[in-house]
């Protein structure tokens, strides 16, 4: 390998570098902008759950028999599109499930998640089924005077889909930025063997001149 690079040209060598060095900057690049944006669409997930935390726990309410409900109400009385739509489960402080509302029906939940570890904040991303990535946010909640733990859920889909588009803009860029710099550095080395041929004609003109002018003297001179 090293022979072959010592008796590879000058053009080769620097086209091979640039592609080399633009491949690196370039994934170190991808790489800064997947976790940034990661960072920030997790954190926007993150932030919905708690705001969903603090609707869903305003409307938890307990009967005489010590069942919770939801009696989440939209703006006219009726059911409101929050109802439809939120995610989550309600355990008691002894890891019993109270009230679990999910947005498909009970016979149809194929993999039923276990009881909350703890009474502690906590954010998870699982997997419920192949397809379906989620983050899960518990949290300790009160329903009048009983200690509850509030287990929410957001689908992250849409947050994979966004960032596999990342990933597949960056894979199919990679190798036109590569070609280009290849090409750049294999028109910079031309460039400048040309001019290094150039430069040497130059001072060979000037020297045959300073020969001739070193001559002419004495051939003018007296006998």
């Amino acid at each position: 390998m090293k022979n072959w690079w010592k008796r590879s040209s000058l053009k080769l060598r620097l086209a091979v570098w640039h592609a080399a060095a633009t491949t690196v900057v370039l994934a170190v690049f991808a790489a800064f902008v997947y976790e940034v944006v990661e960072h920030r669409l997790a954190a926007e997930i993150d932030r919905q759950l708690r705001i969903d935390f603090d609707l869903i726990e305003a409307q938890l309410e307990t009967d005489a028999g010590g069942s919770i409900h939801w009696l989440v109400q939209g703006a006219h009385g009726e059911e409101g599109f929050a109802r439809l739509s939120a995610w989550f489960e309600v355990w008691s402080e002894d890891k019993q499930l109270l009230l679990r509302h999910w947005p498909v029906r009970e016979s149809e939940i194929k993999s039923p998640l276990p009881a909350p570890l703890g009474a502690a904040l906590r954010f998870q991303t699982i997997e419920l089924e192949p397809s379906l990535p989620v983050r899960l946010m518990e949290r300790p909640a009160r329903v009048r005077v009983r200690g509850v733990i509030v287990r929410l859920f957001r689908d992250e889909s849409e947050m994979r889909r966004t960032l596999r588009q990342i990933v597949e803009v960056f894979a199919l860029g990679l190798p036109l930025a590569v070609f280009l710099s290849s090409l750049g550095g294999y028109l910079l080395s031309h460039c400048g063997t040309v001019a290094g041929a150039g430069g040497g004609d130059g001072r060979a003109g000037a020297e045959n001149h300073l020969r001739i002018a070193q001559r002419a003297p004495a051939q003018f001179q007296p006998a």
